[in-house]
């Protein structure tokens, strides 16, 4: 599985945050198309909803992917955060099973998130114009003493340590390998890897919304990104994200 990307990699030793320097450097004119930024410590890491991503310096895997993939319907822009989130996790797996995508987009061993994406897009009115794809993965990192919930490393799962830039290029491996099937259009084959991932993808599961807690199980996730639940009187409800919470 070689990779067809031609990929410009860029490392530095300290970024306020990859994302920021990534998007100062394609305003500044840099090709954003295969521009690869990894760092070994961020001063001001971002997660979802611009939550900070706890990471020791040299520790973890912390890298900003820009692509452009300007055949990819904005419609269906959804498809990418699948591309990626099959890629990261495979590549987890890879090294010891169990890994699982937790809609949307994070990745959790059990219970305990292990990677987070943040994706952020250019749209035209029809297509996406430029992406940059933030990724965080805790690597070798053994202890957290920020204050999320349920953070925990590959190293803590396995025991030994691992080398980042060998995981770095496996992850662009499977990106690759994903990102050439949304190019040939195989949504579908997409889309069934990527229920098939998914967390708690069978039986009833505590939820929450603003309404309060809720017992449901997953129907689908459809294209455009809508989580489907099922509660337990058999109605279906729909929700995009941070409109629904999974209660661990």
């Amino acid at each position: 599985m070689d990779c067809f990307q031609s990929y410009r990699i860029k490392h530095f030793d300290t970024l306020d945050s990859t994302n920021a320097e990534a998007h100062r450097m394609v305003a500044s004119g840099v090709d954003g198309n295969g521009l690869l930024l990894w760092a070994d410590y961020q001063q001001a890491g971002r997660g979802q909803t611009g939550n900070h991503w706890e990471s020791d310096a040299g520790k973890n895997l912390l890298l900003t992917l820009c692509v452009r993939p300007t055949f990819l319907q904005s419609k269906n822009q959804f498809l990418l955060s699948e591309v990626v989130s099959l890629a990261a996790c495979t590549t987890l797996n890879d090294q010891v099973g169990g890994f699982v995508v937790k809609w949307p987009n994070d990745i959790y061993y059990d219970v305990k998130k292990v990677c987070g994406i943040l994706i952020e897009l250019t749209l035209t009115s029809a297509y996406v114009a430029q992406s940059f794809i933030g990724i965080g993965i805790n690597v070798n990192q053994d202890l957290f003493n920020s204050d999320a919930p349920n953070p925990v490393s590959l190293m803590q799962i396995t025991g030994k340590t691992f080398d980042r830039e060998e995981l770095l290029h496996l992850f662009l491996r499977y990106f690759d390998y994903y990102y050439n099937k949304l190019e040939r259009c195989q949504y579908q084959h997409i889309r069934q890897e990527y229920k098939e991932m998914l967390f708690r993808r069978e039986g009833m599961h505590p939820y929450r919304d603003t309404n309060g807690l809720f017992m449901a199980q997953i129907v689908d996730v459809l294209q455009d990104g809508h989580l489907i639940l099922r509660d337990e009187e058999n109605r279906e409800r729909r929700y995009m994200f941070k409109e629904v919470e999974c209660v661990l």
